[in-house]
């Protein structure tokens, strides 16, 4: 599965280092573990693409600057979240009331945003994205043309438990997401892109980025939204006498839509060329890869998290997953 690379960990200043003789035991031990999960699918292997600016962006001038900080010991300390969860954005999204807030939110003003930010995006002209997912998908496209099912669309949403709600409205989100189109580059999208094809990450971080490597546990449905799950999904919406769709704006993409971040416990590493940098929490823990490994991922400890977001990060807020399927944000005060 990874025996195709040159594995590294990254040293000081995020020089990739050669790892020693007990590390690559340890990732020999994964890679079994990892290809045995995965044939007995038990867990599903997903790739996401980055630039590695795009990253040095995530964390503090002065942090960044201090020793062995490079820019990449954050990936693994604090995952990699959503834009929306950047300060700047937090500030944004405070100021303008645009989009949802925390993906907690399951309000009728969540779910309004939602179908105008819908209605929105399908009467755009210029996209042929959009031309040929309204033709497949006359009924959805009609519902929301019609402004006065604005308020059915909220009548129905609102029957719905809070679990059902979460649910229905990251049916939506999904749409919006893969488009792009929640805020300006999705700066306040509560959602992260996966692909399942590893060609598809590459061609998103180009020459300079990097592929991070990141498994979920089966089943994945509780993490985010693929098509697949879209399909499964549209029956239940449909009963409620909500507008169902059957396709995607970019299909090939083979986009999966994580909720909320990439948390570190399930972060492998990254691919950077020839190379594979592996998680540290990984290579130097003796964790033994059983049963509870498939759920619980890694363990890191994160006894002082907030305090070392608060200090050395760029982000506004943070996720807490209970349970593997219970979100919730938490604003950092500062």
């Amino acid at each position: 599965m990874l025996n195709e690379f040159e594995f590294k960990k990254n040293g000081e200043n995020d020089k990739l280092v050669n790892l020693h003789n007990s590390q690559k035991k340890r990732v020999e031990e994964f890679n079994n573990w990892l290809i045995d999960s995965i044939n007995k699918k038990k867990i599903k292997l997903f790739y996401r693409g980055v630039d590695e600016e795009h990253l040095k962006n995530r964390v503090k001038k002065s942090f960044r600057k201090g020793g062995d900080n490079g820019k990449m010991r954050y990936l693994f300390e604090y995952g990699e979240k959503a834009k929306s969860y950047l300060k700047e954005n937090v500030k944004k999204q405070a100021d303008t009331n645009h989009f949802l807030s925390l993906i907690q939110d399951v309000t009728n003003e969540a779910f309004s945003k939602i179908f105008y930010k819908v209605r929105e995006v399908l009467t755009m002209k210029r996209k042929d994205v959009v031309k040929n997912f309204k033709c497949s998908n006359p009924a959805f496209n009609d519902y929301f043309y019609n402004k006065a099912n604005h308020q059915d669309f909220l009548t129905k949403t609102q029957r719905l438990n809070n679990f059902e709600k979460f649910n229905v409205r990251n049916y939506y989100l999904r749409l919006l997401h893969t488009i792009g189109e929640i805020g300006d580059y999705n700066e306040l999208s509560l959602c992260v892109s996966l692909s399942t094809e590893l060609e598809v990450a590459k061609d998103f971080a180009g020459q300079k980025g990097i592929v991070l490597f990141y498994w979920l546990p089966n089943p994945i449905h509780r993490f985010g939204t693929s098509i697949e799950i879209i399909h499964q999904s549209s029956s239940f919406i449909g009963e409620k006498g909500l507008p169902i769709y059957f396709s995607d704006f970019f299909p090939k993409q083979k986009e999966f839509c994580l909720t909320g971040a990439l948390l570190p416990h399930q972060l492998i590493g990254y691919q950077k060329n020839e190379n594979f940098v592996f998680n540290p929490h990984l290579i130097n823990s003796n964790q033994v890869f059983n049963e509870d490994f498939v759920e619980e991922g890694l363990v890191i400890n994160q006894e002082k998290f907030e305090e070392s977001i608060i200090r050395n990060s760029e982000y506004g807020k943070f996720l807490k997953v209970t349970g593997n399927f219970l979100y919730q944000d938490i604003k950092i005060e500062n």
